[in-house]
């Protein structure tokens, strides 16, 4: 009977350490799944929150931190002390009767508000951690919807690409057609033939291209390779940016900028922490001595101060000081670098954001009626092929022109929107 409550102890143990050891791990266990179907930029910036393999260790890393708060906070150990005196000497010293036998207790009593500075410093380095959490997490956003973007314009290369092949198609019909009656030379349908094959060629470029571009999105979230059908976004969506002084006056919110606030305040707590390292501190030892040759018992009491003669923490102090200093020369540079970036951005969005309103307000339908003209000049015998393919040709690599203007104008646009997104959220 005892042998089976024994067991069954022991089971009911070891199925409470497994649930304790499922339950310690969370984010292991309920990753979510591969992103699958049409996705959105919402989507796509989910799944890497989820699943980016650059944001995994932030959890145990901010539990490291905890930690080290904790042992921040103990006070040091006593120290408990037997010390035996008057014993195995000579005279009345040589057998025990004159021995002095102390046992006591000693405490380090520290000073100058030493274990408040090192909690101070413990949770001040869990703060930057938090902030490096923010920024990485900035980062991988930024990196998949730059990845996304990508893949939306890949989408819309290969689409127009397909439609030109379409209109070469159709075109090379045409031409057939009119060897067939007589009306053509048999060259035009080779010139034809041959751009027909150019253009499956593009479609197959950009068909890779577009390939790369999906693979790099799922590697935003870990995956190695895609499992979803498409992306879905509006890349003809033209905005123009905020004015640059309300972008720039955003700058501080940003993790790589106001996470200095918090360096410099954890520069200082270790200066602070390290001028109250030089302070000294002291031990207190309270005890009991039993005396021998008498055989009474007296009470012994210590205190011991440490002389600064030689080691006052002086060179950790100037290190400390000058921690303190190359501090606010790094924030200053993280505040330059921040407001350079937002520029380029700003100047990337707006210079694109022109190109596409030239491109849609006038080359772009110019193009398409020069292409309708040379068409219906061609059917009437009075342009040539060669005259038709140059203007289809033009007409597609204008439409591609329009597709790079508006993917750079977007990709500018969403980083900057996704940026001051997470400045802005604490």
């Amino acid at each position: 009977m005892v042998r089976l409550v024994v067991d069954r102890l022991r089971w009911s143990w070891w199925l409470f350490f497994g649930f304790a050891v499922l339950a310690r791990f969370p984010a292991s266990a309920s990753a979510g799944a591969e992103p699958r179907g049409v996705l959105s930029l919402q989507d796509a910036l989910a799944a890497a929150a989820d699943r980016a393999p650059s944001l995994r260790g932030f959890r145990a890393e901010l539990e490291v931190r905890d930690a080290e708060a904790l042992q921040a906070s103990l006070p040091p150990n006593p120290d408990v002390e037997l010390e035996q005196e008057n014993f195995a000497g000579t005279g009345n010293a040589r057998a025990w009767n004159e021995a002095e036998t102390t046992l006591g207790v000693s405490m380090p009593l520290e000073l100058g508000a030493k274990r408040e500075r090192r909690v101070e410093l413990a949770q001040l380095d869990r703060r930057l951690t938090e902030w490096d959490h923010r920024e990485a997490r900035r980062a991988v956003r930024l990196a998949t919807a730059d990845a996304f973007v990508r893949t939306l314009a890949a989408q819309e290369r290969l689409a127009r690409a397909r439609e030109s092949a379409e209109l070469e198609r159709a075109l090379l019909a045409t031409v057939e057609r009119g060897v067939r009656a007589g009306a053509a030379a048999v060259v035009e349908a080779k010139r034809a033939a041959l751009a027909v094959s150019r253009a499956d060629t593009e479609v197959d470029r950009l068909g890779q291209e577009l390939a790369a571009a999906r693979l790099a999105l799922a590697a935003s979230w870990g995956a190695s390779e895609p499992t979803f059908e498409a992306v879905r976004g509006d890349l003809a969506r033209l905005e123009a940016p905020p004015a640059i002084d309300e972008l720039l006056a955003k700058v501080e919110a940003w993790p790589a900028v106001s996470r200095f606030g918090d360096e410099g305040a954890r520069a200082r707590a270790v200066l602070a922490l390290e001028e109250a390292r030089a302070a000294p501190g002291l031990r207190l030892g309270v005890g009991v001595r039993h005396l021998a040759a008498d055989d009474d018992v007296a009470m012994v009491a210590s205190v011991g101060v440490p002389l600064p003669l030689f080691d006052r923490n002086q060179g950790a102090i100037e290190a400390a000081r000058r921690s303190s200093m190359v501090s606010a020369d790094r924030a200053d540079a993280a505040r330059i670098e921040s407001a350079a970036a937002v520029r380029a951005l700003h100047h990337e969005a707006s210079a694109a954001f022109a190109r596409v309103d030239r491109l849609r307000g006038s080359l772009l339908p110019e193009a398409e009626g020069v292409y309708r003209e040379a068409r219906e000049a061609y059917q009437r015998g009075l342009f040539r092929l060669t005259d038709v393919l140059e203007t289809q040709r033009s007409l597609f690599e204008l439409r591609l022109e329009l597709i790079d203007e508006l993917e750079r104008h977007q990709r500018a646009a969403v980083a900057l929107e996704l940026a001051f997104q997470e400045g802005e959220s604490r």
